[in-house]
């Protein structure tokens, strides 16, 4: 029994791959991109009112290039809340400024934070309260807008009767090592959120993105607002679960022409950021973190050993493991910018990743709960009602 498990474990590992990462490349061959789905127009220009809702906290250094790309908007309909959440910095007052040259643009300052909310959740809520369209667009302090962004997005949406549309963004080039570990952050991220899976009805494939997500109102108020998102660290991946599981239509689309942002800085940024979101998306479950190891490890590491250790006749189903993956990796890298060195290396962003889930887990049991925004989150708060 244990010869055949381990005369066949490549070719199982092999499937698992096609099955997992095989639908990867209708994405890298021909990525459905919102410029060429979209024409940027909708019948009789009956355009809806756009809410942007943008939320930062000490991000003096990047709001108030955001603010001017969303000035520049050319959506003809269209209201910019920015929410300054307990800033101790200058973006209050960079988003004060701007409001008084651009008449669309109206500023919300959270002074409290209530309990059992997270900073960022509150301030999106916040921004909510204060808006007043059918749509919703959700983003962050630090995302840049090409001038036509909102309008195709909003287009495609109507056209296709989306009730949530969410975009890849194009990333801000780094170093090597940051656009590495991003390049595999993104191939996991894929094989996680199954975006070949997220227009269709399949509960288990959705997916949110923090630099843009696209609303109906109606659809946000019905899925329970971020009053249901309050205490959820991953809440713009969450949003999309949410929209998935009261069955409304979401869509998923890239957007890296129209949409930019600098997501981490440094391979130290990208460790420090997935520390803090890893354990929360395995819901804080030591068992989910141990099954999602050991699934990590045989997929992503079994190739090698059975490469290099197993008998000619069961080495076979490992190399073509080994080609499946390495060829996939290296089309993600390409489409990332990474040099193509980087392909050659895949073990190491794959180990990194490992550490990562281990360390977030570690150190949030450690400390008992997360540290965000300068704000300290229970455990047992954070494990309250999870989506």
């Amino acid at each position: 029994m244990l010869e055949s498990i381990i005369e066949y474990s490549g070719w199982c590992i092999l499937f698992m791959w096609l099955v997992g990462a095989g639908p990867c490349w209708i994405y890298l061959i021909r990525p459905r991109r919102l410029t060429r789905l979209s024409n940027g127009q909708i019948a009789n220009d009956d355009w809806p009112l756009v809410s942007l809702i943008v939320v930062a906290r000490d991000e003096d250094q990047a709001i108030g290039r955001a603010l001017g790309t969303y000035a520049a908007l050319d959506y003809p309909n269209l209201e910019v809340i920015a929410v300054d959440d307990r800033s101790t910095d200058q973006t209050g007052s960079i988003m004060d400024r701007a409001a008084a040259a651009d008449p669309r643009l109206r500023v919300v300052h959270v002074v409290d934070l209530p309990p059992d909310w997270l900073g960022k959740t509150h301030a999106m809520q916040e921004g909510y309260r204060a808006s007043t369209g059918p749509w919703l667009l959700f983003t962050d302090g630090d995302v840049m807008f090409e001038p036509q962004s909102v309008r195709f997005a909003v287009s495609h949406a109507v056209r296709q009767q989306r009730d949530h549309v969410t975009v890849y963004p194009g990333l801000q080039p780094g170093g090597f090592w940051e656009n590495l570990m991003i390049a595999m952050f993104g191939l996991l991220f894929t094989m996680r959120v199954k975006p070949w899976l997220v227009r269709t009805r399949f509960k288990g494939a959705y997916v949110g993105i923090g630099a843009f997500n696209l609303i109906r109102r109606e659809v946000y108020e019905a899925i329970g607002t971020h009053q249901r998102l309050a205490l959820e660290v991953a809440d713009d991946l969450k949003l999309g679960k949410l929209v998935k599981m009261h069955q409304y239509r979401q869509d998923v689309l890239s957007a890296d022409d129209l949409i930019r942002v600098r997501w981490q800085v440094g391979m130290g940024g990208v460790i420090n950021g997935l520390t803090k979101n890893a354990f929360a998306g395995l819901n804080y479950s030591v068992l989910n973190l141990i099954l999602s190891t050991a699934i990590l490890v045989v997929i992503g590491l079994g190739p090698y050993v059975g490469a290099l250790l197993l008998t000619e006749s069961a080495r076979w189903g490992h190399l073509y493991s080994l080609a499946f993956i390495h060829l996939t990796f290296a089309a993600i890298c390409r489409r990332s910018g990474v040099s193509m060195l980087g392909s050659t290396i895949f073990v190491v962003p794959w180990t990194l990743f490992l550490y990562i889930l281990w360390r977030s887990a570690f150190v949030t049991l450690r400390d008992g709960g997360v540290t965000w925004r300068d704000t300290f989150y229970p455990l047992d708060t954070l494990r309250k009602n999870p989506v």
